[in-house]
């Protein structure tokens, strides 16, 4: 049904009570239906309700009724409004609406932008989540330290080093600061794309580490087969007075890198002090005695090596 603009009025407060009423008893469906069928606009305390209630129901068919009415209204939302009906959509999943929703506003913040691009990476479109970024930078918006989290964190997942390098090059020029939640990201991104010494140069620069820190540099580690530079991270970490309840099992993964590496999995009393150890860190591999039908076919216990 087409709402147009000239038809819409002012709801009565009574009649927004009514929604709200009908909202709190679990008839949400109903309340939308009617909101429809009166043609009317509401305030924007009483939007803001409605957005919340759809996102806490989870359901795509209650934030369709809701986008359907919006949209005939979209140049009269506020801009709290307006962005948080973008950001509800996106963080529901509903990602097709908030980029229709974004395209139909005058103007959204960089926080509803943020929720499309982070929206989209979540759900394995890395690639569209940087045209929605470029498409924000066309707007003359500058990123958040949360709009980069999300792209470290996509190009982390598309293992794309070049464009996390000018990503993180980017970040730079304009200066945006990144406290130690994006920069743990950023040093799993590097991990992620096989630069060791650029998660090292993070890891060395952020000033206060966090244990996510520790544990992110010690997987990069093993992840890229270094078992020797992972045990000295762990010992330093020793060293600080932190515990890792990760960091046991990533030094087992170590030692299995290396005893591969050198050939040593086809000793049986080898092979069999891996598996206990395995069973005693409550491990992730099959309990065999011969370790080798568990490697990669590119040579590494864990696919990078």
């Amino acid at each position: 049904m087409s709402i147009g603009l000239s038809a819409l009025r002012s709801a009565s407060p009574n009649f927004e009570a009514h929604l709200r009423r009908l909202c709190d008893k679990g008839q949400i469906t109903s309340a939308l239906d009617e909101l429809t069928r009166a043609q009317e606009t509401l305030s924007s305390p009483t939007y803001c309700y409605l957005l919340h209630t759809c996102l806490d129901a989870e359901s795509y068919t209650l934030t369709k009724l809701l986008h359907s009415h919006l949209l005939a209204q979209a140049t009269h939302l506020t801009p709290f409004v307006g962005n948080l009906w973008v950001t509800t959509f996106a963080k529901s999943g509903a990602i097709k609406e908030a980029l229709q929703a974004s395209i139909s506003l005058p103007k959204i913040d960089v926080s509803s932008w943020t929720a499309i691009i982070s929206a989209y990476a979540g759900y394995g479109c890395e690639r569209e989540a940087f045209s929605v970024f470029q498409r924000m930078c066309d707007c003359g918006l500058e990123p958040s330290k949360f709009t980069l989290i999300s792209l470290f964190k996509a190009c982390g997942s598309l293992e794309d080093l070049s464009l996390g390098r000018m990503l993180h090059a980017y970040a730079q020029e304009k200066g945006i600061v990144l406290d130690v939640f994006a920069s743990n990201t950023l040093l799993r991104m590097y991990g992620k794309c096989g630069a060791m010494l650029e998660a090292e140069a993070v890891f060395y620069h952020i000033a206060s580490r966090t244990q996510t820190s520790w544990n992110a540099m010690l997987s990069t580690y093993v992840d890229l087969g270094y078992g020797e530079l992972a045990l000295k991270l762990y010992r330093q970490l020793q060293q600080e007075g932190l515990r890792s309840t990760s960091a046991p099992l990533e030094i087992a993964r170590a030692l299995h890198g290396d005893a591969y590496r050198m050939g040593y999995t086809s000793d049986n009393l080898i092979a069999s002090a891996l598996v206990h150890i395995y069973d005693v860190l409550r491990g992730c591999i099959p309990k065999r005695t011969n370790l080798q039908n568990y490697s990669s076919s590119n040579g590494h216990p864990y696919g990078k090596g």
